[in-house]
């Protein structure tokens, strides 16, 4: 699994977890909807600047997005 499969997962459990539609889930994270999907769909790479930025929006920290986790994210 890829640092970016990663942190997509972990992208996911945080979405589903607030119950947010992608849209509603970039508005809490600080970032465009399209700089979302792209991360989403490894079009882009993330930057650090913004994987602080969704990590600030979310409450976490930046390596809670990108450490690989066994179904429990530790705050």
């Amino acid at each position: 699994m890829t640092i970016n499969d990663v942190l997509v997962k972990n992208l996911t459990y945080y979405r589903h977890n607030m119950e947010l539609n992608k849209t509603s889930f970039a508005k809490v994270c600080g970032v465009n909807r399209t700089t979302l999907e792209n991360i989403y769909s490894g079009l882009n790479t993330i930057s650090l600047t913004t994987l602080e930025q969704i990590a600030d929006g979310l409450g976490c920290k930046p390596s809670d997005l990108i450490l690989d986790w066994d179904g429990e994210l530790k705050k």
